[in-house]
């Protein structure tokens, strides 16, 4: 019987197609399979060397595209059958959204979080158990990588960067890339030209060389020779191209020659399609932008859809352009850094953009189509086009909070409050939104409510007429409180620990004032970082609801007691439940520790306590007096004594 083969699991649409003549460099892809492969688990890097030297700043080298055809490798998939993510991050990474579209990815319509904490511990529990494959594309400092580091030990990490320092400091496993052989680089040219290598012209080697052996600039030459089919001429023009120009507006770029090809390929654009290209200066680094966003851009231009399409085929035609699954459009960054320095008046190109949408927004912004752009993007153009007055008064505008949280949710509208940092009536609702993230995130009908119950009687116009637009938008009765009955925006509540899956009875607090543990009616225990708010673990073991929790002096141990009967003592580091206290016939309700951390007393619902040896987990003895449930217990300060509450 033939044998069935392995599933391939979930592949991400961000993923980016390989470009048009791929050229696989099979020793890379065979030796940088085998390190992901292994099972020691440390993420695997790959960097951009050249001679064995790390090259920090080093792009075009191929990085991104050998991450991608790893991603897409049959025995890579079989190995991950839960699917291969895929993260772009880039210089300045909105971490907060990408973790929140990697969530979604994962299966979670809501994501429940509305920080970067929040948004590690969910995609931790997310990847709990999981045989994943995630690769983090880009990255420029570890600190970036961190609220990605969510990987069970059965998923692998892949990364791509140009800091080798960055690879050190992550302990990860070095595949160091290297520029394409000669022969390699002729192979790629071949391909672009459909002819065996041996059939090149003797040009070919020169081309190769001016373009640093680097695959992009070798595909974008490829792809103006398939075209001209000129070979001097490209030559020539690599050789004229403007280093000086190059070096005044890349003064730390140490290797031009992908910067020379860019140069060269740019100016040799029609100018109608090279002001077209120009235009993609307006989009972020590392944006996904959709068709229908250029068809938006273009169309004041008197250029329909049909015509859009062209000039996008012409552009990933010529390899200026790339596209992922999504069929979403992008630039290589060193393509993007460089278009963006030939742009004279970028505010007025977002302005270009703004205006170009303001057309489809016949009843505001909030109005504004749904393009998997528009949404997303708006506050960056506004700031980027120095409208801010326009951009606090769309952070005020109701309409806009709502829709945008109904369209992309509540981790996007905070976000974009960000821009803004210091403007007082903003600060106030991007607090309230995160002190009601909890809410929203479930149930964004309650927009009104939250912003009525936390702001209502502040003084400011500019809150008073956001709180009059949400009143006037309710169709049913309400209640409409005349002053403000939640938490103070900016006050002592600082956020809300998000987690457990029913109620919490118990809390206690390290001396030192950094951590909290929590016990509750799901049978677990969290261990809370209480300056980020992150769950640093979870402690499961409990056959019932957890009651009670202490923490010994040193904050290295905590004791908890349960409606099981027992109480367990835990190592608050490794998450080891150290022992089992077993004596009571009754749910334990309550738990103190000594001063001195030698003893734990428990109170129970068989009407006694017990002194317990905290070292040995001896049961030292049984104290009777008590007619009903004994609820709550304490030491004093010197630890002579114990004080005791009962029913």
């Amino acid at each position: 019987m033939t044998a069935q083969p392995e599933p391939l699991g979930y592949l991400s649409p961000n993923i980016p197609r390989l470009p048009p003549k791929f050229l696989p460099r099979p020793e890379d892809l065979d030796a940088l399979k085998t390190k992901i492969l292994n099972p020691t688990q440390a993420p695997v890097a790959v960097t951009g060397t050249r001679r064995g030297v790390s090259i920090q700043g080093m792009g075009g080298i191929g990085k991104s595209v050998l991450a991608a055809a790893i991603a897409r490798d049959k025995a890579v998939r079989q190995a991950f059958p839960d699917g291969v993510f895929w993260v772009a991050l880039g210089q300045e990474p909105q971490v907060l959204a990408l973790q929140t579209e990697l969530a979604r990815e994962l299966g979670e319509d809501t994501p429940d979080f509305s920080d970067v904490t929040g948004g590690k511990k969910r995609l931790t529990e997310l990847f709990s158990g999981q045989a994943c494959l995630l690769v983090l594309d880009d990255i420029w400092q570890i600190t970036h990588l961190t609220p990605f580091d969510v990987l069970s030990d059965r998923s692998q990490m892949l990364i791509t960067t140009r800091d080798s320092g960055l690879v050190t400091g992550i302990g990860a496993v070095e595949h160091a890339l290297d520029v394409l052989s000669s022969s390699q680089a002729n192979l790629l040219l071949a391909g672009w030209m459909g002819c065996e290598p041996g059939t090149l012209p003797v040009v070919a080697d020169e081309i190769a060389r001016e373009c640093g052996y680097l695959p992009l600039a070798l595909a974008m030459a490829g792809a103006m020779l398939k075209k001209s089919r000129r070979w001097d001429g490209v030559l020539q023009r690599l050789q004229r191209a403007d280093l000086d120009k190059i070096k005044q507006q890349f003064p730390d770029y140490p290797y031009p020659d992908l910067l020379k090809m860019l140069q060269v390929s740019v100016d040799a654009l029609e100018p109608d399609l090279q002001a077209r290209y120009l235009d993609f200066a307006v989009f972020s680094e590392d944006a996904r932008i959709p068709e229908t966003v250029l068809q938006t851009l273009w169309a004041p231009l008197g250029l329909d859809d049909l015509d859009t399409g062209e000039i996008i085929d012409e552009l990933l035609a010529k390899s200026l352009l790339r596209r992922d699954e999504q069929d979403q459009l992008f630039l290589h960054d060193l393509q993007y850094d460089y278009i963006t320095k030939q742009i004279e008046d970028l505010p007025a190109l977002h302005q270009r953009l703004l205006a170009a949408y303001a057309e489809k927004c016949d009843q505001g912004w909030a109005s504004g189509p749904q393009d998997g752009y528009f949404f997303e993007q708006l506050v960056k153009h506004l700031m980027a086009a120095n409208k801010v007055n326009e951009l606090s008064a769309l952070l005020l505008d109701y309409n806009w909070l709502q829709t945008k949280l109904r369209v992309n949710g509540i981790n996007d509208l905070l976000i974009d409050y960000d821009w803004l940092p210091n403007h007082k009536a903003l600060n106030l609702v991007q607090s309230t939104l995160r002190l009601s993230a909890h809410v929203l995130v479930t149930q964004p009908e309650q927009l009104t409510e939250r912003l009525c119950g936390h702001l209502m009687g502040d003084p400011q116009l500019e809150i008073k007429a956001l709180l009059d637009q949400a009143a006037a938008k309710k169709t049913a009765l309400w209640l409409w409180p005349t002053q403000s009955n939640l938490a103070t925006p900016n006050g002592p509540l600082l956020r809300t620990l998000s987690g457990h899956g029913d109620w919490v009875r118990a809390v206690a607090i390290t001396s030192d004032g950094k951590r909290a543990i929590s016990g509750a009616y799901d049978n677990t225990l969290k261990v809370w970082d209480l300056e980020t708010g992150e769950t640093l673990s979870t402690f499961s073991g409990h056959g019932d609801r957890v009651r009670a929790v202490a923490i010994t002096p040193d904050g290295k141990h905590a004791v908890s007691g349960s409606e099981d009967n027992t109480l367990k003592v835990w190592d608050l580091e490794t998450g080891e439940a150290l022992s089992i206290l077993s004596g009571h016939s009754g749910r334990v309700r309550s738990v103190a520790i000594s001063p001195n951390g030698k003893w734990t007393i428990s109170g129970s619902d068989d009407n006694t306590l017990k002194v317990w040896d905290l070292e040995t987990g001896e049961a030292l003895s049984t104290l009777s007096g008590h007619s009903d449930w004994v609820n709550s217990v304490t030491f004093t300060p010197n630890g002579q004594w114990a004080i005791s509450g009962s029913y």
